[in-house]
């Protein structure tokens, strides 16, 4: 044996892999560029947003374009199923093919294997375990040197370090100053465009 702790694989296994995607996602150019620079500048972003504002969409095109900037990998959790957050441990664990433990225990080894990882961990409809998801995240950042975590959800984690980036609705035709569609610009609205994708 050679003595220190196991790395995690190089990848993540087909369980946590990024969805592919489907279909292009439209209006967002702005969301993903501010998206970009909140992952750059530190460690945890929360997109928030009402439901069907496109959160997920964007969260996973934002992972996509980042996953060059992380040796180990994107891994993605779904954690719309979860009623406790503790789930989401295992599931991590699981990914990572850690033997099943109590869920402190089972961090504390999550936090040991990533410790020196650089990973991203998207998790995706946080919402019904928000706030202990939120005590978990602060755990396994301060454990890690460089895990990054970017979450979806419609109301925030609430940890120190959280940054957050709203999804607003997408852009409406222009209109004047009367209250009038400026009919050459219907086409251009990202809404439109959404519609007509649809």
């Amino acid at each position: 044996a050679h003595g220190g702790p196991l790395l995690a694989r190089f990848a993540p296994p087909l369980i946590a892999r990024l969805p592919s995607r489907v279909e292009k996602l439209i209006g967002r150019e702005t969301e993903l560029e501010q998206l970009a620079t909140l992952l750059r500048a530190g460690r945890a972003v929360t997109v928030l947003g009402t439901g069907g504002m496109g959160k997920t969409q964007c969260a996973l095109e934002g992972a996509r374009r980042a996953a060059g900037e992380f040796a180990d990998g994107v891994w993605f959790f779904d954690l719309a199923p979860c009623s406790e957050s503790d789930e989401w441990v295992r599931a991590l664990g699981s990914a990572l093919a850690l033997p099943a433990a109590a869920a402190d225990v089972q961090l504390r080894k999550i936090c040991d294997f990533l410790h020196d990882r650089q990973a991203l961990l998207v998790l995706d409809n946080c919402d019904r375990v928000a706030p202990q998801l939120g005590e978990l995240v602060v755990i396994l950042l301060r454990s890690t040197a460089s895990i990054r975590v970017l979450a979806t959800s419609q109301i925030p984690l609430n940890f120190a370090g959280e940054q957050f980036m709203r999804v607003p609705p997408l852009a409406l035709p222009f209109r004047t100053p009367s209250g009038a569609v400026a009919t050459e610009t219907v086409a251009h609205s990202s809404a439109v465009q959404m519609l007509l994708t649809r």
